[in-house]
């Protein structure tokens, strides 16, 4: 936490957001303010530079990868604060794939369609300065094998263009509709859920199994074990 707040270390993440990142937008630097609701659940948004229980919190984005209608960044923090990545890239219009909290519920649930089971949100490169002499110490991790799989089923690249005018298209139309955010009206908006879809190509399938060798025994026993007639015993 210390080195943090020196800004001694480097913490970068592999995030994959919603639609085509701005190539101009590198620095995010808005002031977050966290709350707490009656359960105690943390929830965090912008606030102006200048509100009382705001913390500045600055973001180094990098595009690493253009997919069809999605963008990987690379982020790094320079400011250790709450949730302060998912909700800098979401307070841009770009919210993390997969983020139940600062994401879009019905968008999670297409993503969902395309293998994603989690926020796509991964610490992959630790940098940090370390005993007296200040050596500097780096360490790094692979995307999970999950987050890999996802990459690949999206990464078309024949598609980004056409997935990409898609994207256009939808944020005019939500212009004209004076929507400050692409999810206000995305839940009820299924033409452009399927024309997405479309461009994402074919929706993996599920292997199909054959039955399991031992349900199938205990099907046979508990056939084996119905119950049959009581006879009746003979008079003498």
């Amino acid at each position: 936490q210390d080195q943090f707040r020196t800004r001694d270390t480097r913490k970068v993440y592999a995030a994959l957001v919603f639609g085509a990142w701005p190539a101009g937008l590198k620095v995010i630097d808005l002031a977050l303010h966290k709350t707490l609701d009656a359960a105690g659940e943390r929830h965090v948004r912008v606030v102006p530079a200048g509100h009382a229980d705001g913390r500045r919190s600055i973001s180094l984005v990098t595009v690493k990868r253009e997919l069809p209608g999605l963008t990987l960044l690379d982020v790094a923090i320079k400011t250790g604060r709450t949730h302060q990545i998912r909700v800098h890239l979401a307070h841009g219009g770009h919210p993390i794939v997969g983020d139940p909290k600062y994401g879009d519920e019905d968008f999670n649930k297409l993503m969902k369609s395309r293998g994603l089971k989690r926020l796509f949100l991964h610490a992959h490169s630790l940098r940090f300065p370390w005993g007296e002499a200040g050596d500097e110490r780096q360490y790094s991790a692979p995307l999970g094998a999950d987050l890999r799989k996802v990459l690949e089923g999206l990464g078309r690249a024949g598609r980004i263009a056409d997935a990409n005018e898609i994207i256009r298209r939808y944020y005019g139309s939500l212009l004209d509709r004076g929507a400050t955010t692409w999810w206000e009206r995305f839940n009820s908006d299924k033409t452009y859920q399927e024309s997405l879809s479309h461009a994402w190509g074919a929706a993996p399938t599920r292997e199909r199994r054959g039955p399991r060798r031992g349900r199938a025994r205990h099907d046979r026993r508990a056939r084996g074990r119905r119950r049959r007639p009581r006879r009746r015993p003979r008079r003498r």
